[in-house]
């Protein structure tokens, strides 16, 4: 007995996925998914890989790597000829993009506790002051310790 795969429609993909029917034909144009089939009215079918592929796809994005990046780490594989320097090549190249995301992990939490703090300081300082916001106002304020400000609430609410 042959085993029959679930396939998704464009519109089932994108429900199960969240991505836009516009991004899956995005990524179908550039060669990063694609549908395995048809239905008799002519719409696309996609397999339960792709739909697995789609999230990993979107993951990828959201950890800012670029669909050329996405592609290129796609296509290592099928550009080597043997397994030892496929593998190594691929290994070179996740290592390449943990170091990457180490760097990028440490400026967002880094501005993630600075967002925090500018929070902070809205809610409890700035949340009964009645003055219009303005340098002079904001920089004479006794409700905000000025030599602790993070930079989001320095540059954003121009005090300094």
């Amino acid at each position: 007995m042959a085993v029959v795969e679930k396939t998704f429609s464009l519109k089932e993909m994108v429900k199960r996925s969240g991505a836009t029917p516009r991004t899956i034909r995005f990524y179908e144009e550039v060669g990063l998914i694609a549908p395995i089939g048809r239905t008799p009215g002519g719409h696309r079918l996609y397999s339960e890989r792709e739909l697995e592929k789609l999230g990993f796809i979107a993951d990828l994005r959201d950890a800012g790597l670029s669909i050329e990046e996405i592609k290129e780490l796609f296509d290592l594989r099928r550009a080597i000829g043997n397994a030892k320097e496929g593998s190594a090549q691929v290994a070179r190249r996740l290592n390449e993009k943990i170091e990457e995301l180490r760097r990028r992990m440490t400026v967002l939490s880094r501005l993630r506790d600075e967002f925090a703090s500018s929070v902070d300081i809205f809610q409890h300082s700035c949340a009964e002051c009645r003055h219009t916001p303005g340098q002079e106002v904001c920089d004479a304020c006794t409700d905000i310790d000025h030599a602790q400000l993070p930079r989001t609430f320095r540059w954003l609410w121009n005090v300094h």
